[in-house]
């Protein structure tokens, strides 16, 4: 009745894509509805099956993204609650001032506080705003720099936890 192959690969596609799963499903469904009234039982089973399949890849695909979402979020506030000294007192430059974007000098290519600006831009609290430079005062001394910006979710939560300490 069915070829095992096609079967197969059905079921590949279905756990491949978010977007198959539900079109899968609507589609089985609704052939589910039109034979439900008939006397093939095999056919019933196998549309069940069919139908079953993709929507709860689906409902588990969602659950996987709603884990991974706070899972990420909870991570993300440990390593904002857990900054050294000097990287706190770095983003107390945007709290203190209000602002959201500070000027760095670059030299040879190389921040002038890369050491405090990376990590922070690998724990999400800061971005590069613009891979254009500026020139800032005298234009005959080739000083270039560069926007860093906080993330807004990233300033709101520093806002609450630095500024009260001042």
């Amino acid at each position: 009745m069915f070829n095992l192959k096609e079967l197969i690969s059905y079921f590949k596609e279905v756990a491949s894509s978010s977007k198959f799963q539900i079109s899968a499903s609507i589609t089985f469904g609704m052939a589910l509805l039109l034979v439900w009234l008939k006397e093939n039982d095999q056919l019933k089973i196998f549309l069940t099956i069919l139908f079953l399949f993709p929507l709860c890849m689906f409902v588990g695909s969602i659950i996987e993204k709603i884990y991974l979402l706070i899972r990420n979020y909870h991570y993300q506030k440990i390593a904002w609650k857990n900054l050294t000294p000097q990287e706190e007192e770095f983003i107390s430059y945007y709290t203190k001032g209000n602002t959201k974007t500070q000027y760095m000098p670059v030299y040879n290519g190389t921040y002038a506080e890369s050491g405090i600006i990376n990590p922070l831009i690998n724990k999400q609290i800061l971005y590069i705003a613009s891979n254009l430079s500026e020139y800032r005062g005298d234009w005959m001394d080739g000083q270039q720099y560069f926007p860093i910006n906080i993330h807004d979710k990233a300033f709101l939560f520093f806002t609450k936890k630095i500024a009260p300490a001042n």
